[in-house]
């Protein structure tokens, strides 16, 4: 059974996104960052009530990272003029 749902899902999704980030000591850095859709994925959907249902992205991520390349401070004070 073949059945084509594009139909069915919009295009486009829009949503807002922001986080933080920490470096830790050792080169380690620790990223949180939460991202909310705003347009719903899904056209035409009708709820068990008959109201407009909407299905919207919703995306928590954290993040472990280590950096292999350390700068020292007098590289950064002369490529910052």
């Amino acid at each position: 059974m073949n059945r084509n749902v594009t139909g069915l899902f919009n295009s486009f999704d829009f949503g807002l996104a922001f986080g933080a980030c920490v470096d830790l000591p050792m080169g380690l850095n620790l990223t949180l960052r939460y991202t909310d859709g705003l347009t719903s994925l899904i056209t035409g959907l009708q709820g068990l009530n008959g109201a407009r249902a909407s299905i919207k992205n919703q995306v928590a991520q954290i993040t472990v990272g280590y950096k292999l390349y350390k700068r020292d401070k007098k590289t950064q004070d002369t490529t910052s003029r």
